[in-house]
């Protein structure tokens, strides 16, 4: 058994085209958005549309690394406002952190927060939630660690399939995890709806959102 959680950062505009795409093949995802920070940024319009299908979480007013307490917790409140509805997970910025963050992300009346850690299948800690594969252009030679071939590395999209192969077989949380605008910059949509293809056509597995994970 395995469960499937996708998570998208930034809140670039072409996360609408990601949402398109993820309903096509009704897969669950968190969408963390700070209010400031793309010039191609989505709306308040476009993240309360989102947020009727999929989850919204919070990442900074400004997308700053090593944010103060108070970037943490306005951006909860911004978005509970916009949305009406709980805000539960939160994105550490380029995955940056530590324990006076993870501990002010608590205090802001977060359940869980997503690292940018890969090629994880286990959540020890949900303020500390690890990830499994981001979208994005290989070479991934730590994937040789995980059992992946050489051959496979040549590309994105044959190496995410032969890593969710392996994976299915463990079981665990399989994350995959991105950006839209980085999907536009190489060229990775095609390669994307592959993936979920191929992630789809199996059985036993089960789509949460991040927030279902903690």
């Amino acid at each position: 058994m395995m469960l499937f959680t996708t998570s998208w950062d930034d809140g670039h505009k072409l996360d609408l085209r990601l949402a398109e795409l993820l309903k096509k093949y009704n897969i669950a995802a968190t969408f963390y958005i700070p209010k400031k920070y793309l010039s191609e940024c989505l709306t308040e319009k476009d993240i309360m549309h989102l947020s009727k299908t999929f989850e919204i979480g919070a990442h900074t007013i400004n997308h700053v690394v090593a944010p103060s307490y108070d970037e943490i917790y306005q951006s909860k409140i911004w978005l509970e406002k916009l949305i009406n509805k709980k805000v539960k997970m939160f994105s550490y910025p380029r995955g940056k952190y530590n324990l006076q963050i993870k501990n002010n992300v608590i205090k802001a009346g977060f359940s869980g927060a997503r690292t940018t850690a890969d090629f994880c299948l286990e959540i020890k800690d949900p303020f500390e939630m690890p990830t499994t594969l981001h979208v994005y252009p290989v070479p991934y030679r730590r994937a040789l660690n995980f059992g992946i071939s050489p051959w496979n590395l040549r590309g994105w999209l044959p190496m995410a399939i032969q890593a969710f192969d392996i994976f299915s077989k463990r079981g665990g949380v399989f994350h995959l995890w991105g950006h839209s605008w980085e999907i536009e910059k190489f060229g990775l949509w095609n390669n994307l709806e592959s993936f979920f293809k191929h992630v789809t056509s199996r059985k036993n597995i089960t789509y949460v959102s991040n927030g279902d994970l903690v």
